[in-house]
């Protein structure tokens, strides 16, 4: 809000599920807008749906949360940055 984007967050819980829906429910569930996929977990799967992902590509990282979610790019000011990359390539 801060940075005047308006943005629609998707929860998409079943890939295949998803993706047996018809093309105009797919549309208006993603529009027309680039989507970032953020993931507390691997990107694998996300290229189909997503335009670029945050995610997390590796396993065995052991430190608490905050500091592995920093590590990874699984912050607010990381995923702005990665939503104004994609809003000036489109």
């Amino acid at each position: 809000a801060k940075a005047h984007i308006d943005v629609a967050v998707v929860s998409m819980p079943c890939w295949e599920l998803f993706a047996e829906q018809t093309a105009a429910y797919r549309k208006k569930v993603l529009g027309d807008a680039p989507v970032l996929a953020i993931e507390a977990a691997s990107s694998f799967g996300w290229d189909k749906w997503a335009d670029d992902t945050v995610c997390i590509d590796s396993f065995g990282q052991s430190a608490p949360a905050e500091e592995v979610y920093k590590a990874f790019g699984l912050t607010a000011d990381h995923i702005i940055k990665k939503v104004k990359n994609l809003i000036k390539e489109k």
